[in-house]
C-alpha cells in the first residue's frame, strides 16, 4: 500500500480523565499537542491504518464521543454503530468515520490485531495493538477492563 493511503493512527492519554483518545488526523493531533497539553499527553504513533477503502475488504471504523463518559468508542461493526445511534443518542454522537480497517476473518497477512476493552469503572474502551499491554490488561485489571476481543485489523508500525 502507498504511503498515501495508510497513515499513523497516535494515541494521547489524558491524566485529567484518565482516558486514551486515537486519531489519524494530524491536524486534531498537532491541535491537541499545541492547545491542550495540560490535559492530552502525546503517545505517538500506535499503529497505521487506511485514510479510505482504497482495497478491497477495508471498512470504515466509526467514532462515536460520549458527552455523559467523556470519552471516544471506535467500531467497524455496522450492527454496533447502529444500536448505538438508534438506542443511545443522549450517550454517544456519532462523529463520523475515523479511519479504514480490516475486520476479523479478511485482514491481509501483514496486518495485525487491534484488541479492544470495556472500562467497567468508568463506562470508557481502550484499545492496543501491543500484545504485552493486552496480556498486562487481562492479568492486572480483570475487575476494571473486560477484554472484548479484536475490535479490527491494521498495519503494524
Amino acid at each position: 500500500p502507498s504511503n498515501q493511503e495508510i497513515r499513523d493512527v497516535y494515541r494521547f492519554w489524558s491524566p485529567v480523565i484518565s482516558r486514551h483518545f486515537y486519531t489519524m488526523d494530524t491536524a486534531e493531533r498537532d491541535k491537541l499537542i499545541k492547545e491542550y497539553a495540560a490535559a492530552w499527553t502525546y503517545e505517538g504513533p500506535v499503529y497505521r491504518a487506511a485514510a479510505s477503502a482504497f482495497q478491497k475488504g477495508l471498512l470504515p471504523v466509526y467514532r462515536f464521543w460520549s458527552p455523559v463518559g467523556e470519552s471516544h468508542l471506535y467500531t467497524i461493526q455496522e450492527s454496533e454503530k447502529d444500536t448505538l445511534i438508534r438506542d443511545y443518542p443522549d450517550y454517544w454522537i456519532f462523529e463520523g468515520v475515523a479511519f479504514y480497517a480490516y475486520p476479523e476473518g479478511s485482514q491481509p497477512a501483514e496486518c495485525l490485531p487491534v484488541y479492544r476493552f470495556w472500562n467497567v469503572t468508568d463506562n470508557s474502551h481502550f484499545y492496543t495493538m501491543d500484545e504485552g499491554e493486552r496480556d498486562k490488561m487481562i492479568r492486572e485489571y480483570p475487575d476494571i477492563y473486560v477484554y472484548e476481543g479484536v475490535a479490527f485489523y491494521a498495519y503494524g508500525l
